[in-house]
């Protein structure tokens, strides 16, 4: 590539520096802002994987009343349920749907599906769709195969999507979203499927492969199939409570003792509901809670006015058939509508805070509706925050930053003259190129398929504006508000709109520059070798010499962070046989740009 060798003449060519253009200036900005992002250290502070994230400002002493769903808030499977999932919907698929038995022989794939997929129902498409309904190109398939670039957008005639074909909930005629861990199952039946009729040359309309999975995955939640086979061996799904489960019981009581009201709705029966809350909290668990309600039928539950609560009796394990016209506490609930329960039990809407894994069926109603504040519980948040810390992911963000910066700047270039260059649009579409591979090496470091459910390149995915919509706060398990005072007060981040970014990224890059003076033992040990190996280390540049009078003196530029890494380590550290008696530090000042490019010894 021409760009390529022309990096290399650069660096040949000894006036190259007093003749340059703004083409020329923009590539060597190219070159030294790669090889100083490619190079800095992962940052010091780490995002906590099991920390409270905030979307909306929320004071929990605010809060008296506290709600939960069951399945994934309270209790959390492992991996084994999905293939349970998978298998019992399949095996109905055969037997109850006729489809071919050859079915029987496909396993369930965990490494294909996450949350947050659309399906476009009638092409039998998977996708993953951002903020704003444009389809993130590469994460597009068929069965398992990834439908190219080009028949994306020939068939849709672009990337973006009107609101009424993504619909304005879960499913509209045409899309459907899929949001809760017990769709991943669901999404991978569903490939898997496409992919067996196509592989066996069997004709089909996609529509009604959706219909029947849907009603497969439905119909084995419906006769409490899944739930015996949960039951029958709970060990193999439901995580044990050294893990995830593990402090459950104390999150529960820390509520209890603190004067809290307590709360489960759940659409899981009440026989299942018992045996996997007496694994995790003991017999009496059911007296942590105020109000049981079970096979609620949620999101109907919180639309429903004229849904009548049923007692249950858990001694004989059947509902009353009078009316109910009290909820008693530690009492235990079927069906029934949100509106009574407020109205019965006198509590206050804006002081509830309901936990749920099901954006749509848990969150969107009761925050829309009652005003309820509310929490989501994403599991997949502590896998994510593990990428975001690590530092080849940090790398591969900041040069991806920087490069579409610069593709920016070029946008005013014009090739006025030749100058043994290639010319602008050569160079951009080189750019182009390496932020199309940037993007896929981030999109892989999630999921190699379709990639953070958070994210759809620089955009927020259709699930983050989801759950930015109807969660107050998210966070991977309902325990880890034991890491917080039981007041805490969650306050969101400022986001930069459009206009602001520019100050905001200034502020975040804020370059600074620092003189130093080192006295001791530092002329004869290596000392300003050690202190260029360390600048470079942290990315800056500056110069390090030694004075007549036997001391070191130096300047240092580059980020705030690493020359406030850079002070310490100068004033602590040193060269290995060196003696830091004392450090003097002035002229400290912020710049608009670096004035060095290098970290120099000076004789």
């Amino acid at each position: 590539m021409k760009l390529l060798r022309l990096l290399e003449w650069r660096g040949t060519t000894k006036h190259w520096y007093s003749t340059q253009t703004s083409k020329q200036i923009l590539l060597l900005k190219y070159e030294n802002l790669k090889n100083k992002c490619l190079k800095i250290e992962a940052f010091d502070e780490k995002i906590n994987p099991k920390g409270v994230f905030t979307n909306n400002e929320i004071c929990l002493q605010d809060i008296d009343v506290y709600g939960f769903d069951y399945d994934y808030t309270l209790a959390y499977y492992n991996v084994s349920l999905y293939r349970l999932i998978f298998d019992l919907a399949k095996d109905y698929l055969i037997v109850h749907h006729k489809y071919p038995a050859g079915l029987k022989n496909v396993d369930y794939l965990p490494h294909f599906p996450i949350r947050g997929l659309h399906l476009d129902i009638k092409k039998g498409w998977l996708m993953k769709i951002d903020s704003y309904h444009n389809l993130q190109l590469g994460t597009v398939y068929h069965g398992m195969n990834e439908i190219s670039n080009f028949e994306v957008i020939k068939n849709y005639g672009g990337r973006r999507f009107n609101v009424e074909d993504i619909g304005f909930s879960q499913s509209s005629p045409n899309f459907h979203h899929f949001v809760d861990l017990f769709c991943l199952p669901q999404i991978c039946l569903l490939a898997c499927t496409f992919q067996y009729m196509l592989d066996k040359g069997i004709k089909y309309q996609p529509e009604y492969i959706f219909q029947d999975v849907h009603d497969s995955v439905n119909s084995i939640h419906r006769n409490f199939s899944l739930h015996r086979s949960i039951v029958q061996s709970i060990d193999d799904y439901l995580l044990p409570i050294r893990d995830e489960n593990s402090k459950l019981k104390e999150f529960l009581s820390r509520l209890q003792k603190n004067g809290k009201k307590v709360f489960l709705i759940t659409n899981s029966p009440f026989w299942f509901v018992n045996f996997g809350m007496q694994s995790l909290c003991g017999e009496d668990w059911s007296k942590m809670f105020d109000l049981i309600i079970c096979s609620a039928r949620k999101p109907q539950f919180f639309n429903s006015r004229s849904k009548p609560f049923r007692r249950f009796n858990i001694k004989t394990n059947s509902k009353s058939w009078d009316t109910v016209s009290e909820l008693n506490r530690h009492e235990v609930y079927y069906e029934g509508n949100f509106y009574q329960m407020l109205k019965a039990t006198g509590w206050q809407s804006n002081k509830c805070l309901y936990f749920g894994d099901h954006i749509y069926g848990d969150l969107e109603q009761p925050f829309l509706k009652f005003g309820l504040r509310t929490g989501a519980i994403i599991n997949e948040v502590e896998h994510e925050v593990k990428v975001l810390n690590s530092v080849d992911y940090q790398r591969t963000v900041a040069w991806l930053n920087n490069l579409e910066d610069l593709l920016e700047q070029s946008m005013f270039l014009t090739d006025s003259s030749w100058d043994g260059l290639p010319n602008i649009q050569e160079i951009r579409a080189f750019w182009l190129q390496e932020r199309n591979d940037l993007r896929l090496k981030i999109k892989q470091s999630f999921n190699p398929y379709f990639g953070s459910i958070f994210r759809a390149n620089n955009n927020p995915s259709f699930f983050s504006r989801r759950l930015s919509r109807f969660a107050d706060i998210y966070t991977s398990n309902v325990s880890n508000l034991l890491n917080y005072p039981i007041d805490s007060h969650f306050i969101p981040r400022r986001i930069d709109l459009a206009h602001e970014q520019l100050i905001i990224m200034a502020a975040a890059k804020k370059l600074m520059s620092l003189d130093y003076e080192i006295f001791g033992k530092v002329q004869g040990v290596f000392f300003r070798k050690y202190t260029q190996q360390e600048g470079k280390k942290l990315s800056l540049v500056g110069w390090v010499m030694n004075t007549p009078k036997g001391t070191v003196v130096g300047q240092v530029q580059g980020r705030e962070d690493a020359v406030k890494k850079m002070k310490d380590w100068l004033q602590k550290s040193g060269s290995p046989k060196s003696r830091i008696d004392k450090a003097e530090f002035k002229n400290e000042r912020f710049l608009d740009q670096l004035e060095f490019s290098t970290f120099d010894v000076r004789k």
